[in-house]
């Protein structure tokens, strides 16, 4: 929900074809792994309300890089 629009991944996959050594471009969701330990802590976690990326979401995402190769 914050930088995973269609509109940032084409940004992205456009940037990163402006280095020809470049390998690999991997795409890492947002997770929430984090949270128990922000509770434990009694500290408000800043991204609670922040969706985590859903596998569907993140190939189609996956699949507008490749389009851009």
């Amino acid at each position: 929900g914050l930088t995973d629009s269609p509109e940032h991944i084409r940004e992205l996959a456009a940037k990163a074809g402006e280095y020809p050594n470049l390998e690999k471009l991997e795409l890492l969701p947002f997770r929430k792994l984090c949270l128990e330990k922000y509770e434990r802590l009694h500290l408000s976690f800043p991204l609670s309300d922040t969706p985590e990326l859903s596998q569907e979401h993140l190939l189609e995402l996956e699949q507008l890089i490749q389009k851009r190769r």
